[in-house]
């Protein structure tokens, strides 16, 4: 089965969630009233639920409460990186497996 393309968000409360390492692309993009910090991220998995489920297990706590703002299945060649979310040298995706110079 193909891997595919996922972006999706989620609000992060380090108190309630713990830590988290992702290698794919991710941004801390805002923070609401709770102080829990949006989090955009582009993974690849099987479907959505797979999607889901990296989320949690990425998370030191494995939180069974992350709530979701989208989880949304992109094109075949579709990338994240753009002038709102650049590539940083970490990133790990399918197109961009060498550091950035």
């Amino acid at each position: 089965m193909t891997l595919k393309r996922f972006w999706l968000s989620w609000w992060w409360d380090p108190e309630r969630h713990g830590t988290f390492i992702m290698l794919s692309p991710w941004w801390a993009t805002s923070t609401d009233h709770y102080g829990r910090e949006s989090i955009c991220a582009a993974v690849l998995a099987h479907d959505e639920a797979a999607a889901r489920l990296l989320i949690r297990l990425i998370h030191d706590n494995k939180p069974d409460d992350i709530e979701f703002r989208f989880v949304d299945e992109k094109a075949g060649g579709w990338e994240p990186f753009g002038k709102r979310f650049p590539r940083q040298h970490w990133m790990v995706w399918p197109e961009c497996v060498t550091p950035v110079a």
